[in-house]
């Protein structure tokens, strides 16, 4: 068994020690923004980190110090929020990821703690295999809740994140200042439901956050957040990705460095 496996923890022999046995690597990316007044800036950071490291030690795989900016572009009306552009993103990841490839990592799990941060993840994985060969899967919490739980997630901010988030840290939430206040019409006939929707269909409309709601949270009502939820959640999701890094441990990496 690994001395952690928190990659920052490792001296360099120890690294080049575990990474010559098992050569995935978990890398979580997060953002810093805003979640509501209930919830801190580092919500997606400190989710990402919490659940990349827990996959790592029920499936024994190196994780990697999380990335806590990310693109948050649509939410930089509100004091505190950090955005990059989406191509430094994926020029950060991809180079991150590089230098582990140098050093003999083959494959790559990616623990996206943020929507904002998806093309950005999708180029650099894509990157990586044409330039180097190597494997590289990716994961969402929220995406995975509703196919393989009971838990909608169907909030930023709301409900399931805010619940999320207590069950990782309780002591830096403030449920007293849960407040969702949300659009429900942009027009007549478009609707707002953790997206916009004409006649039954989504719609792409890049609209500020602040244009959506005046408090920076919106879907379930944060005020329903409760920790058991987040720690079932995590214990849900957490399991699902340990089995399937076993999974991707039998798929060959290809490495072509």
């Amino acid at each position: 068994m690994k001395k952690s496996v928190l990659i920052e923890d490792l001296s360099w022999t120890e690294f080049a020690g575990a990474i010559a046995q098992d050569n995935i690597i978990i890398l979580p990316v997060g953002s810093t923004e805003e979640h509501g007044p209930q919830s801190p800036l580092g919500t997606d950071f400190f989710i990402a980190r919490a659940l990349a490291r827990s996959i790592g030690e029920k499936a024994q795989a190196l994780v990697a110090p999380a990335i806590p900016i990310g693109n948050a572009q649509g939410l930089l009306d509100f004091p505190g929020t950090i955005s990059i552009d989406p191509v430094i993103l994926a020029d950060l990841v991809f180079e991150v990821c590089e230098n582990f490839i140098r050093h003999g990592a083959g494959r790559f799990f990616f623990v996206n703690g943020h929507g904002g941060n998806n093309g950005a993840l999708r180029h650099a994985a894509s990157a990586l295999h044409e330039r180097y060969g190597v494997f590289v899967a990716a994961s969402e919490w929220w995406t995975l809740m509703p196919k393989i739980s009971e838990y909608q997630a169907h909030d930023h901010g709301g409900k399931f994140e805010t619940s999320m988030m207590m069950a990782i840290n309780e002591s830096i939430v403030d449920l007293t200042k849960a407040d969702t206040k949300q659009m429900e019409k942009l027009t007549d006939n478009i609707a707002f439901d953790y997206g916009f929707f004409y006649r039954g269909a989504a719609v792409s409309l890049n609209l500020p956050t602040s244009m959506i709601t005046p408090r920076g949270n919106f879907g379930a009502p944060s005020e329903e957040a409760r920790r058991e939820i987040g720690e079932a959640m995590f214990e849900i999701y957490t399991d699902y990705c340990a089995g399937l890094i076993r999974e991707i441990r039998q798929i060959p990496d290809g490495r072509r460095y």
